[in-house]
């Protein structure tokens, strides 16, 4: 279960992490919290290696390991 509180800057209203460039468009804001609450925190994934979210997402191989 996934709730909808994002994270955002106090000042401005704006989502602190991903958001899409189109208003209205909250997908990328849930997917991204649905992976953060995955590894337990949003900061777990700060620093994180891109090709294993990706996997962790698609299944496909990182292309490091391809090569």
């Amino acid at each position: 279960m996934v709730d909808d509180l994002f994270p955002i800057e106090t000042t401005s209203n704006e989502l602190l992490f991903a958001k899409s460039p189109n208003p209205g468009v909250q997908w990328v804001a849930f997917l991204e919290k649905s992976y953060a609450k995955l590894h337990h925190s949003y900061s777990s994934m700060i620093s994180g290696d891109i090709s294993q979210g990706l996997n962790d997402m698609t299944r496909a191989l990182p292309i490091k390991e391809i090569l």
